[in-house]
């Protein structure tokens, strides 16, 4: 990958940043979606965003949404640099987690940990989309079930899926979203 020049970061003018995720992430098959990442037309510089559209014979209804309790599942990234080999690496992971145990949610988790083409969209608490697949297919790297000892303790499936690519996730525009969802 090319190196890129440096560009600043300005400090927020408020203080309306909220942690979290929406309550719904979408995934799809990764060959279901023609992937483009998206280029300023003025200086052919990426933006940091990615175009995503369904391919011949694919629509809505391929998309399958996991919705889960609010505060309860994160998104987080982190890069690995080795300046020895002049590699970075960032390994991104969604951590689902989806309250009360029952057959169909066991069916639905069993069927998306061993999902080997994968795409995935999420949405945080502050509106911005991620994508998550755009080198290679998201995989499900850890998965659990627990319930406590005491009324109040959990009784949950766990997720994990991780995507491992050279750059953060990429961003997705509401409108791109609500085109592949069916809602335009």
């Amino acid at each position: 990958m090319a190196c890129r020049k440096l560009i600043g970061i300005a400090k927020d003018s408020c203080k309306s940043n909220i942690g979290g995720l929406f309550t719904t992430v979408w995934a799809t098959n990764r060959s279901n979606l023609t992937i483009t990442k998206e280029v300023n037309a003025s200086t052919g510089e990426e933006t940091g965003y990615v175009e995503l559209a369904w391919k011949t014979g694919f629509t809505q209804a391929d998309m399958v949404s996991y919705a889960f309790r609010k505060q309860s599942s994160a998104l987080t990234s982190e890069g690995t640099v080795n300046d020895a080999t002049g590699t970075a690496m960032f390994t991104n992971n969604l951590n689902l987690v989806f309250a009360r145990q029952d057959v169909a949610k066991r069916m639905a988790i069993q069927a998306l940990a061993l999902q080997e083409d994968l795409a995935v969209i999420v949405k945080d608490a502050n509106g911005e989309i991620y994508f998550l697949g755009i080198e290679d297919s998201v995989t499900a790297t850890s998965i659990g079930a627990e319930t406590g000892t005491a009324a109040t303790d959990a009784n949950q499936y766990t997720i994990t899926l991780t995507d491992l690519t050279a750059e953060l996730p990429y961003f997705v525009k509401q409108a791109t979203l609500d085109t592949l969802l069916g809602n335009e």
